[in-house]
């Protein structure tokens, strides 16, 4: 058995949720392309989009389950607290703030 087996086998995938990068993003499909490369991570929430038709086309795109595509990047990290390994900030550079006080405040990955 090779190392990259090997590594699939001991090491679980990590269960990622988007918050921005839809599919009208600059770095949204990047992202989504880059966290499946090695198998090691999957997208699996997301509020991709403000645009509630990009938001849903995005997590159709992607394979995302309806009822786990948010309006609401609150509310899917309420609603995804305990349920993924991470969140990723994928908003345009100028919200990042905003989306990292509140992750930090309430201690979330």
């Amino acid at each position: 058995m090779n190392l990259e087996a090997t590594m699939l086998q001991t090491h679980p995938t990590f269960k990622l949720a988007f918050i921005g990068g839809g599919n009208t993003s600059a770095v949204g499909y990047v992202h989504f392309c880059a966290a499946h490369m090695d198998h090691k991570f999957q997208v699996v929430a997301g509020a991709f989009c403000r645009n509630q038709e990009n938001n849903q086309a995005t997590g159709i795109h992607w394979g995302i389950p309806a009822e786990r595509v948010y309006a609401d990047w609150k509310e899917m990290v309420e609603a995804e607290k305990g349920h993924i390994d991470a969140f990723v900030v994928l908003t345009p550079t100028p919200h990042h703030l905003e989306v990292l006080q509140y992750l930090f405040e309430k201690n979330y990955p």
